[in-house]
């Protein structure tokens, strides 16, 4: 099957972002429902923050930094009255929309939960898959709000 232009890259990222929510979660397979979720896409802009403003059942996603230790700080508010489990993946891309890599996050500092009205600050990294910042063009993020199955 061949991809358009267009479509290649976005069908490069849900793969590879699929691939890396899943990795090491095998036992937990059906253990979250999404309840929502909203996707971004921007210019690369290394040390300085980005505005994203987007919100999804009411944790909204402010911005993003992506700074020069191969590393993205996102920040997140919880604008609900209850605890809720926010999830966000980025993907970096060079200037003919080819992936570079995917931002993960380290396992021994993960907060899965924010509190209500409570903001969090989510940190991505990017180091076992770029090196730097200088052929990265643009990048997308998912965005998405799930629920533990019991």
């Amino acid at each position: 099957m061949r991809f358009s232009s267009a479509i290649k890259p976005i069908a490069q990222f849900l793969v590879i972002l699929l691939f890396t929510l899943s990795a090491g979660a095998v036992s937990a397979a059906n253990k979250f429902g999404v309840i929502e979720a909203q996707s971004f896409s921007g210019k690369m802009a290394s040390n300085k923050p980005i505005d994203v403003g987007i919100e999804v059942s009411g944790i909204k996603l402010e911005s993003i930094y992506f700074s020069d230790n191969m590393e993205a700080m996102i920040i997140l508010w919880n604008r609900t009255p209850a605890t809720a489990r926010p999830e966000v993946g980025v993907a970096l891309f060079d200037k003919s929309g080819k992936l570079l890599g995917t931002g993960y996050q380290s396992n021994s500092i993960r907060r899965t939960t924010v509190r209500a009205g409570k903001q969090m600050n989510y940190t991505l990294h990017f180091d076992k898959f770029v090196n730097d910042y200088s052929k990265v063009a643009s990048f997308q993020l998912i965005f998405s709000v799930v629920v533990l199955r019991h």
